[in-house]
This record gives structure tokens, sequence and C-alpha cells, in this order.
């Protein structure tokens, strides 16, 4: 029924919920795995005088955040005995990320967790869910805790 699953993944523990739900369906459906990480880094604030400057995290930092969080899915998916195919950091918006690789990946399912880590952001701007729910040409399915 599916045969590219990708998987929107935050390291929050609806998103590995979410990782499990997608291990378990390209288990079932003998599915190939995709994981997609956008790592949302706040920065350090440096106060200048009376002001304070925000410092944003530098492309080291935003690199091993997404490899750290990419090596937590692969240890969730071996512990399910499924293997990743392909993974993916994104540095933007993480909506945008994860529909993009699903379409450069001919993904037919994105999986993602209801409630991640932005909720102040999601109450600002919209979750990345119910972006992707708009955007994404394939099925999305939602998991909650």
């Amino acid at each position: 029924m599916y045969k590219n699953i990708i998987v929107g993944y935050d390291r929050s523990d609806h998103a590995k919920q979410a990782l499990e739900h997608a291990c378990a369906l390209a288990k079932a459906f003998s599915s190939k795995l995709f994981v997609v990480h956008t790592p949302q880094l706040v920065g350090e604030t440096m106060v200048v005088g009376y002001n304070a400057v925000p410092v944003p995290p530098t492309a080291e930092e935003i690199e091993k955040a997404g490899k750290d969080a990419l090596a937590e899915a692969d240890a969730i998916a071996k512990r399910a005995d499924v293997s990743i195919t392909g993974k993916e950091i994104g540095y933007s918006d993480p909506a945008g990320a994860i529909v993009n690789y699903a379409k450069a990946v001919d993904g037919d399912l994105i999986v993602l967790g209801r409630r991640g880590l932005g909720t102040f952001t999601g109450l600002l701007m919209g979750s990345v869910t119910t972006k992707v729910c708009q955007l994404a040409d394939c099925a999305v399915l939602t998991t909650k805790e």
C-alpha cells in the first residue's frame, strides 16, 4: 500500500511515537522509511550595554543537532527492526522541508506527531503538522501520544 514513508522527526515524544508508527507501517507494507529533521535551535543572547543581542546558532551547531537527531531516529528504527533508507536535515521551514523531501523521494505517506516542540511558534504561526497537511501531495497520518 505504501512504498515510501516519510517521518518528520523533532526529538519530541510525539515525534518518537510517530516514528514508531511509521516503523510498524514500513514493516507491515515492506516500505522504505525516510526521516526528515529540521533543527530549531535557540541561540545565545549577548548583553551589550543596555541591549540584549540575539546570537544565532552556528552552522556547526545546527549540523551537529541534526546529526544527533537522526542518530536517535536511527536507534528507534533499529529497535523496531527497520532500516532508514534516507535521512534529510532541513535548514529552513520544517513543514516545507518535509513536503519537499516527500516529493523528492516520491513519498506516498507522511507520518507526524500532532504536538511537537514548537508549541509557542505553533500558536503564532500554525503548527508544522497543519502546514504539512495543507501542502502535501500525498497522504498524511498524524499520531497523538
